[in-house]
């Protein structure tokens, strides 16, 4: 078999796995992309050796000893196997390590070896080091990056999608006799192996994938560093990854944590979802930023007229760009040195030449929507407060901090839909503060472990409820006391919000019909968490897609029938 026939070999291969992740997609470089099915090609096979049914443990390890001599009779220019033919081209042309391919084969004999694992430090350090994170440093090899601090980047998120598979897999694992849940969690919860055996999903079982998904999580988040250091289409990939893997534990979270019931996975059509929406949103939506910055912002600005939605996405996307440079940097110093520079660029929309490509268009938007510095400078205020001020003392200072992060958006969106500021800057306001406020709530959790508490410290001490209890997620009376106030000050700005609503024009309402299709999905989300305020600690509180589609829907027509 000649080289081509060996890489459509791999390229084939790939295709008829499912995994929670691209492989070699699109997304990927087309001269790159035989490389990638040919990585993808040697670790898929030799798992499957470690997993055939039927073959004694002797026998599987024999076929991984094989598959691990077969790599190195490859580098010396004796491959046979298709696999290894693309393999050996690939690691000549860009010169890899073939210890990296190694340690591939030996997480595999692990897998037949080892089937249970003390600590999460262990299964780190002994199973995904050789598992997963060498895949990631090839994929970075391939595209000519060899810095270490992002290969180190690149490992925890490898890491955190090979035990988010672990979760996801927990029963079919079970049918091998493997448990990746460390034995000292399970201890820690209760948890005997027998109770796994029984596949129930327990409260103390619940808690238990609650702890692993919420450590899983804190790896995709130091991960997350790594993405607006990619160039191009491997950003692009890299990316699609990261939801792929954030999405399976939001889906396990969805189905209340019992993957005995239902193995959470991704549909194909799920599959060309997120491909679309990396490449259509690229930066924006990648990450849990603002409200204003989700799925729900693209689902709302995509019914607007054509003239106003470029527009909209062009001063969408300098925010997301100024938030991306300050969430996503490696040290406060690199944030603030990164903030400056959007700073900069805002100030010479005004009054100079700016030198982005994304702030030369968004300069002309300034132009055209008469829209005040004071009103752009204040969302990078916010972004600034996130970046100092992690800690709010009063109401009165998270109240400025809303302002900045959402109302000030508001008010410049109201300009672009063409409102006058007279009628639709207490609409916008209003909504803007109701909005964040909603999105703190269902937050809570996982803003207190990146280390940032919105929630003023004044009504934490008032309803005896102090930070440390935030950080271990105590679901208590004086939590409950403290989300029913909550609730109730979020839900007096919606109906402030309603009132100046009522008060606008025909016209002005019609043209706000965005700003109420992302209020009523809002209301939705707060009526949940009303329901049950533990339900911010025990779950990801969404709307269900459909329900954002018959919302918009019904907006768009109101707005447009009189």
């Amino acid at each position: 078999m000649n080289i081509k026939q060996s890489y459509l070999y791999c390229q084939r291969l790939a295709a008829q796995h499912y995994e929670n992740f691209p492989v070699g997609s699109l997304l990927i470089r087309k001269d790159l992309r035989p490389h990638v099915h040919a990585i993808y090609a040697f670790a898929r096979t030799a798992d499957d050796f470690a997993d055939e049914p039927g073959l004694q443990k002797e026998e599987r390890l024999k076929k991984l000893a094989e598959w691990d001599q077969m790599l190195d009779e490859a580098v010396a220019g004796r491959a046979e196997h298709p696999v290894f033919i693309a393999v050996a081209d690939t690691l000549q042309k860009f010169q890899l390590p073939p210890e990296l391919f190694h340690r591939l084969v030996q997480a595999f004999r692990q897998d037949v070896s080892i089937n249970r694992y003390s600590t999460m430090k262990e299964l780190l350090t002994i199973y995904c080091r050789n598992s997963a994170d060498p895949v990631g440093r090839l994929v970075l090899l391939l595209h000519g990056y060899r810095d270490e601090e992002l290969m180190t980047l690149s490992d925890a998120i490898c890491s955190a999608l090979q035990l988010a598979n672990f979760w996801q897999d927990t029963a079919i694992d079970l049918d091998k006799d493997r448990i990746y849940l460390p034995q000292e969690d399970l201890s820690r919860f209760s948890i005997l192996e027998k109770d796994l055996f029984r596949r129930e999903a327990t409260p103390e079982f619940k808690r238990l994938l609650r702890h692993e998904i919420d450590f899983t999580r804190t790896l995709f988040d130091k991960g997350a560093a790594l993405l607006p250091r990619l160039r191009g289409r491997l950003g692009l990939e890299i990316k699609a990854t990261w939801l792929g893997g954030i999405g399976i534990l939001d889906k396990i979270e969805r189905v209340d944590y019992d993957v005995f019931r239902q193995r959470p996975h991704w549909s194909k059509w799920e599959m060309v979802g997120l491909f679309l929406k990396t490449i259509l949103l690229h930066s924006p939506i990648t990450l849990p930023l603002s409200p204003l910055f989700t799925s729900n912002f693209y689902l709302a600005m995509r019914l607007l007229p054509k003239e106003k939605r470029q527009p909209m996405f062009t001063f969408y996307q300098f925010c997301q760009r100024a938030d991306d440079a300050v969430d996503l940097a490696p040290s406060r110093a690199e944030g603030e040195r990164e903030l400056s520079l959007w700073k900069n660029e805002l100030r010479l929309c005004y009054d100079g030449t700016p030198a982005e490509p994304l702030t030369k268009k968004l300069k002309e938007v300034i132009r055209k929507y008469k829209i005040p510095f004071e009103e752009i400078n204040a969302i990078l205020r916010g972004i600034e407060m996130d970046l100092h001020q992690p800690r709010f003392q009063t109401f009165q200072e998270l109240e400025e901090y809303c302002y900045c992060v959402a109302s000030a958006v508001g008010l410049v969106s109201a300009r672009i839909f063409g409102i006058s500021m007279s009628r639709g800057s207490d609409f916008a306001t209003l909504l803007g503060k109701a909005l964040q406020l909603t999105n703190i709530l269902r937050d809570l959790k996982e803003d207190a472990r990146k280390g940032r508490v919105y929630l003023p410290q004044n009504e934490l001490e008032q309803f005896d409820y102090p930070e440390e209890k935030l950080l271990r997620s105590v679901q208590d009376t004086a939590f409950m006391k403290l989300a029913d106030f909550q609730c109730s000050r979020v839900r007096l700005f919606f109906n402030k919000a309603d009132a100046a609503f009522s008060s606008l024009t025909f016209d002005d309402q019609k043209r706000f019909f965005p700003a109420r299709i992302m209020e009523e999905i809002y209301k939705s989300i707060l009526e949940q968490i009303e329901k049950n305020p533990y339900n911010i600690f025990n779950k990801r509180i969404s709307v269900p897609k459909w329900k954002k589609a018959v919302v918009a829907l019904d907006h768009w027509i109101e707005s447009h029938i009189k």
